[in-house]
Parts: C-alpha cells; structure tokens; sequence
C-alpha cells in the first residue's frame, strides 16, 4: 500500500513537470502559459470595418457577427454587408449569408445567395463570389444572373475586373433584352 502511493505521488510529480515544462513558454525572461485553441479568438457582434485602399479603392464591411482565428488570419461573417467605393465615385454593394475575409490578403469569399448591386442598377445574383483585393476582382465559377431595366443575361462564370471596369461571362451565356425590337 507504501510503494503505490510512492509511485502515485511520483507520477503526479512527472505529470506536473511535463505539464510545466511543455506548457510555457520564455518570453523576454518571463514565463508565459501558452493556450492555443482551434476555435476563434474572438467573437463580435455588429462587425463593422473600413478599408481605405491605396486610392483606388476603400470598402465598408457590416455583418451581424464575425469570428476572428488568429492563427489562420481569417475572419469568418454572418449575414455580410460589402459596399465597394471605386476612385471614380461608383459604389457596389455585395451581400451574401457567410463570408470570409483573410486578413493578411484581405481577399473576401461570400457564400449564400450572393448579390452584387451597382449604383447604375445593374444587379448579379450567385450562390458564391471570390474577391481578390491584389487584382481588384471580383469572380465566380458559379451560375450567374445579371439583371438591370433593359435586359436579363444568365451565364456561368463571371468576371468584373474593377480597375479596367469590364464584366465578363465566362460560358453558356443567354440574353433576353427588354423591349427589343427588330424593325427595317
């Protein structure tokens, strides 16, 4: 009965040196516990961000929660709210479900009946849309609808290239144009 609570309390002792041994971390001379977890490292509600880009460009991102994981510079959004400022004074406004911003890249995906309004009118709906900060793009490989008062194209795949101002469809593209006449 001796030698087990001998080998009990030698047992508590190694676990706890292991514990504190591989559980902190020297930092500047100090010891620090460190507690990485997998889950977010923070939880916001009413997110709210402006970006002022390098002049050709500054967004407003509004979500009604948004998780942040550190590790993975990534923050994930609930209900998304995007509007798009360009330097020519026209204004998008992209809405989706879900989103993920990557902050390092600031590079965004939105997920979940995906809309893209432009101040002329012009409205794109998708399931998903991919914006890429560096190109100033924004893209799909999803089904598309694109929409405005005179005309409807479908396609799948899309394109807009927000410094150079084209839109593209990328294939089984179809049009029906509002009002078309052909006269002689």
């Amino acid at each position: 009965m001796k030698r087990k609570g001998i080998i009990l309390v030698f047992l508590i002792i190694v676990v706890t040196v292991f514990i504190v041994y591989h559980g902190l971390e020297k930092k500047d001379g100090e010891g620090v516990l460190k507690i990485i977890s997998d889950k977010a490292d923070l939880y916001v509600r009413d997110f709210h961000y402006t970006e002022v880009g390098d002049g050709e460009s500054t967004w407003v991102i509004d979500a009604d929660s948004a998780q942040y994981i550190r590790k993975k510079n990534l923050a994930l959004l609930k209900n998304v709210k995007v509007k798009f400022f360009t330097s020519d004074g026209k204004t998008f406004f992209m809405t989706g479900k879900e989103g993920q911003l990557y902050t390092d890249s600031r590079n965004m995906d939105l997920r979940g009946n995906v809309q893209i309004i432009s101040d002329s009118g012009d409205r794109f709906v998708t399931e998903c849309i991919n914006y890429s900060y560096s190109e100033k793009k924004v893209y799909t490989q999803n089904p598309v609808t694109l929409e405005n008062s005179q005309l409807k194209i479908t396609g799948v795949g899309l394109t807009i290239m927000l410094t150079t101002k084209t839109i593209s469809l990328l294939s089984d593209v179809s049009a029906f144009i509002n009002d078309f006449n052909i006269s002689p």
